[in-house]
């Protein structure tokens, strides 16, 4: 990923191209207000969230020296069509065949989802949103 995104960024800055990085909320660790704000603290605990926040802040600190137009939106879960997450196909897969949907973790605790049809289109409008 390190290197995908050094790429990215160095033909961005070439073409003079708005890059959209889909993140995730993961990079947030736990959450310590619900629902999330767009400054929640990035704190992850994780190998795969700590990534991100470097990914994230590399790519940011491009678009603060004016190099390239970088927009993150932290999407939770996708669901649709396409989507091979492991935590949504056995929900869909036991809903449509009418079995009993399991779930991984607390109930009572809200769990977010975007349809991912949505969330590409919201990516192309940031995208070609000219504000900084």
């Amino acid at each position: 990923m390190p290197s995908a995104t050094d790429n990215i960024l160095a033909g961005a800055i070439e073409k003079q191209a708005n890059i959209v990085f889909p993140g995730n909320v993961y990079v947030y660790g736990g959450f310590q207000r619900i629902p999330a704000p767009e400054d929640h603290p990035l704190a992850a605990t994780s190998k795969k969230g700590k990534l991100r926040i470097e990914l994230e802040k590399k790519l940011m600190n491009a678009h603060s020296d004016g190099k390239v137009k970088v927009v993150i939106p932290h999407f939770p879960d996708y669901y649709g069509p396409n989507v091979t997450n492991n935590l949504m196909k056995p929900l869909f897969t036991a809903a449509v065949s009418g079995e009993k949907v399991n779930w991984i973790g607390n109930l009572d605790i809200q769990h977010d989802f975007v349809y991912i049809e949505d969330a590409a289109s919201a990516c192309t409008v940031l995208g070609e949103t000219s504000s900084s």
